[in-house]
């Protein structure tokens, strides 16, 4: 036995320490295994109708102790009737409820009716499992039939009600039918579960590594996330949306690695592209770099990921939600990178300096670290590469590059995030097995976003936010980021929402510093007086300046303190205004916010510190442009700006990834931006492209922008330009952005279009695909398919056949590139009956007539349209909204489709009556449909025009599909033509004859 007073424990690992008061004799056993006694508090929560049930579950307790005492356990039963006389400064439910949540098991019993207090207790036991696994829950409903007439509507309300609580977290409850059935029930339960062997300690690393997840979730930058338009940070899973990585433009060339789960079942060897949640990725690719545009949530993906696998160890999070195959027990260990710039050691002791620092009450995992990595039990997340100081980049990659060639450590799942336009290969270009990118938002995850981002009772108000954002492309172009989504989502409150991003930006930032997302009696005063919020900005924008030039993401006071002086014009290092207007900021608005450590700063994210950088380089640009229009006669800007080499304009960091952002905002805040965008457009196009998307449209002399790209740029240029472009805009965002700047144009060339569209259909995304929609947006409304849709439908040589499906054998033996004759099955679709008129093609380009049909072949507006390209051809498909055919469509059509008898050309075995060709055109094209028409009711398909397939050519049908789609694998040289024309012999109009020619020629 152990006679003591007062004991205190200290538990450091596994070691205990036991502090007693000096006067107390001890005397412990002779044995070597000492045992503790071991208490189970459990908590019994019904409502009065129960109290019979109560008094026999308290007698089977009792019972139950005379066995459990024998082995110095004990089952410590807490009932509300134990409160009665209890003395509270508060009410007395609070006493409860700190008892429940110091409980063990917490037991609830129901029978009729669910008491607001009762209710009270279970969600604070709720609360404290999710927290920390205790305590355990247990929910018995009695079934005993009642007589429903003594139970009032109320009452049987609330119970449903709860039991649809239940449901909703799925939690599982119990029956029971009497008290006896209870206690069975119970007693089956601590059998299934011995609350007594969970009191045992764990092994040493195990219960330091449990210590440490619990400290993870409980941190409020892991547990947590800042919301615009929210006054105090949201749970991370109630309002996180899961986002996605995709091996779509992968950077490694491992896309063949990033494989389905379910495969098609039509093709079983075929790997699909798809997205996958990080759990996914993480199981596939075992060390992956993450990259995203700003805003996109890169941080809280891998603060997420920090989270949730420590919530996984403690069984607080369900594998279903977030799934790990090899290892969930895994050490997750988070690393700002901006804590490698300067460190002098490598990347494990950094590591631990910042472990150390960040979680004090876990200094055991430490020394734990390097046994942990032997074993390959961590995820390492190296969070934000991008935001590395440029002179820190080299080192910090030298220390990556340590980390992950240590041959001890290859079994540790090892993660980074950076910026896709940060993301470049040099001398020390990082080796990881997978480059992904995370995916934007699409209108789903939007929605589910909004749902969560507005109260339960605003479903209505974010279905209809959804819903214009959605159909409204500009705002859909933002809402696609996190970021924006959320300043959108508090934005739509109170104004009408913005289109441009920079606006959207200064409504923001302005309303951020007004503190109107807060109620008028909780804003703070201001020292600064009605245009504080100007002031603001202002310093705001000197500071952001300065941050961008250093590449710094934090600052501390002091150097704040000296710009925000040097901003307001104040040489007295005593002035107390810089040091009010950071707490102003920092307390009031939120746009900076202190980190961790003490008096160190930053933005609260790195859009608003490039949003404000892009404030003070415009403003300056605008005066360097005040000065240039004044001068007479005028220079061209290009060399004012090196006349004046102490002003700022966008040139100074043009090719500069990290300041990408930053012009382009800049040349969005001009009010006269036009000359900034001929200067960029002669400097940079790709630049200049993207940046033309963010300037004001009401701003921008459009006709002089047109001019510039396609006069000064020639036609070569620009289709260089575009199909290189995946190489110098890695960023998908950005690819799409320079895309829709170049449709912004006007531009018309078909090969510079289809270069477009090429790349678009390359990315696949749903977000490609609405680019690719506008391209014809802002071509002159004479020009606009929707202009001419009447006079199209009334046009008699505008009509459509419906070619139904079937499997028919394609090919011929007359010509090796007709062979082998092979069976291809093809779906329904509906073809022209008639070649593209003359009439036709000139209302999409009415400068064709006069410059290519000066002869006898544009005499008659319907005769069929020549010189025309494959370009022109695929461009007039998108335009008219339609495409070009398949060879193989096209062969299965004239060939009469689904028919037993197959003739020699179009619908007959007598060309004469069918086609023209050089046996009876006199030297140039027939009227279209003046020859008699095939089975399908198709004219002129052979003789008169040659016409353009999709496929590209090969020699032979060897290796071709079967399926009826279209050959684009191979050479781009040459593209396909079929049906001969007036001026070939018989045998080129035969409906298996196959030529090719190169896609930008143009012939009669």
């Amino acid at each position: 036995t152990v006679l003591v007073g007062q004991m205190d424990f200290c538990f450091e690992g596994s070691v205990h320490y036991f502090s007693f008061p000096r006067s107390v004799a001890m005397r412990w056993p002779k044995q070597e295994n000492v045992f503790m006694a071991q208490t189970i508090k459990i908590f019994l929560a019904s409502s009065a109708e129960l109290k019979d049930d109560r008094e026999k579950f308290e007698q089977f307790i009792e019972r139950k102790n005379k066995t459990l005492n024998k082995n110095g356990r004990f089952l410590e039963l807490v009932v509300w009737e134990d409160f009665i006389d209890a003395m509270s400064q508060t009410r007395l439910q609070d006493e409860y409820n700190k008892a429940v949540s110091e409980s063990d098991i917490f037991v609830m019993l129901f029978a009729t009716k669910v008491g607001p207090y009762t209710l009270e207790e279970f969600e604070t036991a709720f609360g404290q499992f999710q927290e920390s696994g205790k305590p355990w829950i247990y929910t018995y409903f009695k079934t005993e039939k009642v007589d429903l007439r003594n139970v009032s509507e109320e009452d049987f309300l609330s119970l449903k009600a709860f039991q649809k609580r239940l449901k909703a977290i799925d939690h599982f409850w119990t029956e029971y039918k009497d008290s006896t059935d209870l206690k069975n029930q119970f007693t089956r339960q601590l059998e299934l579960r011995d609350p007594f062997a969970e009191q045992h300690h764990l092994p040493l690393q195990e219960d330091i590594v449990k210590k440490y997840w619990r400290q993870l979730i409980h941190d409020s930058d892991f547990n947590s996330i800042v919301v615009i338009g929210k006054s105090e940070r949201q749970r991370l899973e109630n309002l996180y949306i899961r986002l996605q990585v995709t091996a779509h433009g992968d950077k490694t060339n491992v896309g063949e690695g990033f494989l389905s789960r379910k495969r098609d079942k039509t093709q079983p060897e075929k790997m699909l592209f798809h997205d996958m949640p990080p759990y996914e990725a993480i199981s596939t690719f075992h060390r992956f770099v993450v990259l995203g545009a700003p805003g996109m949530g890169k941080t809280t993906m891998f603060r997420f990921i920090t989270y949730t696998i420590a919530r996984l160890g403690l069984g607080l999070a369900r594998t279903d939600e977030f799934s790990l195959e090899k290892n969930v027990n895994l050490v997750p260990l988070y690393l700002p990178l901006t804590e490698l710039g300067g460190y002098s050691g490598d990347l494990l002791s950094c590591l631990k300096d910042y472990l150390l620092r960040r979680f004090p009450g876990c200094k055991a995992i430490i020394p734990a670290l390097d046994s942990l990595l032997n074993k390959g039990e961590c995820l390492v997340l190296l969070d934000s590469l991008d935001e590395v100081a440029a002179a820190e980049v080299r080192q910090v990659k030298v220390a990556i590059k340590g980390f992950l060639n240590n041959s001890d450590w290859q079994g540790n799942n090892v993660l980074l995030s950076c910026r896709d336009a940060s993301w470049i290969k040099d001398d020390l270009s990082l080796s990881f097995p997978a480059v992904l990118q995370i995916v934007d938002l699409d209108d789903p995850a939007i929605g589910e976003y909004l749902l969560h981002w507005f109260s339960a009772g605003d479903s209505e108000a974010a279905l209809a936010l959804k819903e214009k954002i959605c159909s409204t492309p500009q705002l859909k172009a933002l809402a696609s980021n996190p970021f924006l989504l959320s300043l959108i989502a508090w934005l739509s409150q109170s104004e009408k929402l913005p289109e441009r991003r920079v606006e959207l930006y200064e409504k923001c930032t302005t309303a951020l510093l007004n503190e109107k997302f807060k109620e008028q009696q909780d804003r703070r005063p201001t020292e600064f007086g009605p245009d504080h919020a100007e002031i603001k900005t202002s310093v705001l924008a000197d500071v952001a300046l300065e941050m961008m030039q250093q590449n710094l993401k934090q600052i501390d006071r002091r150097a704040l303190r000296k710009i925000i002086r040097n901003s307001i014009g104040s040489n007295d290092v005593t002035d107390e205004r810089p040091g009010k207007l950071i707490d102003e900021i920092h307390l009031g608005s939120a746009l900076l916010r202190e980190t961790n450590a003490e008096h160190i700063y930053e933005f609260q994210h790195n859009t608003f510190r490039e949003y404000f950088a892009a404030q003070k380089l415009s403003e300056a640009m605008a005066s360097l442009l005040s000065g240039w229009e004044k001068t007479d006669p005028k220079p061209k800007l290009s060399d004012y700006i090196k006349q004046h080499p102490g002003e700022m304009s966008p040139l100074q960091w043009m090719g500069e990834p990290l300041w990408t952002e930053v012009n382009r905002l800049t040349v969005g805040l001009l009010q006269k931006p036009t000359a900034v965008l001929e200067l960029l457009f002669e400097t940079d196009p790709t630049l200049a492209a993207r940046c033309y998307l963010d300037a004001d449209p009401k701003k921008v002399r459009h006709a002089s922008i047109k001019k510039l790209w396609t006069e000064r740029i020639d036609r070569q240029q620009r289709i260089e330009i575009v199909r290189n472009i995946n190489d110098n805009l890695p960023d998908e965002k950005e690819v799409l952005d320079f895309i829709a700047g170049i449709f912004l144009t006007a531009e018309t060339d078909s090969e510079v279009l289809y270069s477009c569209d090429y790349v678009l259909r390359r990315i696949g995304s749903d977000d490609a695909a609405r680019t690719g929609e506008t391209m014809f947006d802002h071509w002159p409304r004479k020009r606009q398919f929707q202009t001419h849709k009447q006079a199209f439908a009334m046009d008699k040589f505008w009509q459509f056949a419906e070619v139904a499906g079937g499997e028919f054998k394609m090919g011929g033996n007359e010509d090796d590139d007709e062979k082998p004759i092979h069976p291809v099955k093809i779906s329904p679709f509906y073809l022209g009956c008639y070649s593209v008129t003359v009439e036709q093609y000139h209302r999409f380009d009415p400068g064709h007539r006069k410059a290519q049909l000066d002869d006898e072949f544009g005499k008659n507006q319907h005769q069929p349209v020549v010189r025309i390209s494959w370009y022109d051809a695929y461009i007039f498909g998108k335009w008219a909204r339609g495409r070009l055919p398949t060879e193989a469509e096209w062969e299965y059509s004239a060939r009469g489709g689904r028919k037993k008898k197959g003739y020699e050309y179009a619908g007959s075995d007598n060309l004469d009556e069918v086609g023209w060709y050089s046996g009876n055109s006199k030297d140039k094209t027939g009227l279209v449909g003046a020859k008699k028409p095939n089975e399908l009711g198709l004219y002129d398909t052979s003789g008169n025009v040659w016409e353009w397939c999709q496929d590209k050519w090969h020699d032979s049908y060897q290796g071709a599909p079967t399926d009826g789609s279209a050959w684009e694998t191979g050479d781009d040289s040459y593209r396909v033509m079929r049906g001969g024309s007036w001026f070939n012999y018989a045998q080129y109009c035969r409906c298996a004859y196959r030529y090719d020619f190169n896609p930008d020629f143009r012939y009669y």
